[in-house]
């Protein structure tokens, strides 16, 4: 059988090593959430690891992403997925503005003509966001995160402060490296 063009993309090491920490990112904020952070956060997966942005206790991120790759790599694949990823949002935004550009399609450039055809592109955006809402996850099952974050290893964690803004930089390696 042969392997398509994406598959082999998505199982290149540098995209293999991205999806892991975007994973181990993902978990790491459901972690901290179960022991009650509350502040706003934000993240950046990379090959080398990923970001934080939001003030959270640099012990209690360490613990928090500790027990996150364990539960990762011990099979709670679920932790990978996160309703606030960005996966989520383009998903939305491309099917919503994509089935509302074609509900304009052919209505001319008379703002009457458009208006005309406006409850056809707000049924078609609402459709579409309602699909997306189901998609946006399984994309990021599928392709933007790699579940068990099979061979990764926490390296630490530097912590930033620029002004009023925090970010903590979490590094991650391969085993072996």
């Amino acid at each position: 059988m042969q392997t398509s063009l994406i598959e082999k993309w998505l199982n290149f090491d540098l995209m293999r090593r991205v999806r892991a920490n975007h994973a181990l990112e993902h978990a790491t904020f459901h972690v901290l959430a179960e022991k009650g952070a509350r502040q706003a956060m934000m993240g950046y997966s990379d090959a080398g690891g990923f970001w934080v942005a939001g003030d959270i206790p640099e012990e209690l991120l360490a613990e928090c992403a500790k027990e996150a790759l364990a539960r990762l790599q011990g099979g709670e694949e679920k932790l990978a997925i996160h309703e606030g990823c960005g996966t989520n949002l383009t998903v939305s935004g491309t099917i919503v503005g994509g089935l509302v550009w074609l509900g304009m399609l052919g209505a001319g450039s008379g703002f009457r003509r458009k208006l005309e055809r406006l409850p056809l592109a707000i049924l078609l955006g609402t459709a579409g966001l309602a699909a997306a809402q189901a998609l946006g996850p399984k994309i990021q099952q599928q392709i933007t995160t790699l579940p068990g974050a099979p061979n990764l290893r926490l390296v630490g964690i530097r912590r930033y402060k620029v002004g009023d803004w925090v970010f903590q930089r979490v590094s991650t390696c391969r085993v072996g490296e």
